[in-house]
């Protein structure tokens, strides 16, 4: 059996963003993944009136296996991607890259706050503002050997079974109904 946990992030808001509009306000969303694989990618709203100081109180949540917290399957990454939403194409404003371990050592119980600097923009003073929290391990069974099985899920098993041979046999015209 392996150890999980349920790890829920909420991206609050982004702090002086870079203008990269000519015409009209920004709108500005993010993108937020676990090492940016395509299985995790999850967009927020599109904030429509925060301008340069968007705020989504966003939340998305994520099952983390407790080896991901000691690094023995290799880093794993937050990543907040930030765009502007623009008809012509939406423009990529900037990145934070957290690793989940560090979120996982500075946490003891609750929810906590924290800011990062947003890379990638051209004056450098842009941030974002997230908080997060983890939950108590759990633990998924790979295999369950068919010993371990309780009774109740090998007479679910075979009701499905049986239910399934009936239904077949119903199918196939083994019952004469004298149409």
């Amino acid at each position: 059996m392996q150890p999980f946990r349920n790890f829920q992030i909420t991206l609050v808001s982004a702090n002086n963003l870079e203008n990269v509009r000519r015409f009209g306000e920004m709108k500005v969303y993010a993108k937020v993944s676990l090492n940016e694989e395509t299985g995790t990618i999850t967009k927020t709203n599109v904030d429509t009136v925060g301008g340069l100081n968007p705020r989504w109180n966003f939340q998305v949540g994520y099952t983390i296996s407790d080896s991901a917290f000691t690094g023995q399957r290799g880093a794993v990454q937050v990543v907040v991607k930030l765009y502007c939403d623009r008809t012509l194409g939406d423009k990529y404003l900037g990145e934070v890259r957290i690793p989940i371990e560090s979120l996982f050592d500075f946490w003891y119980r609750g929810v906590y706050e924290m800011s990062y600097w947003v890379t990638g923009t051209q004056h450098g003073r842009s941030s974002l503002h997230i908080s997060y929290r983890f939950d108590d391990v759990f633990y998924f069974m790979e295999q369950m050997d068919r010993r371990q099985q309780s009774a109740w899920e090998r007479a679910l098993r075979l009701g499905w079974m049986v239910a399934r041979q009936g239904i077949w046999f119903f199918l196939t015209g083994g019952i004469d109904f004298g149409f």
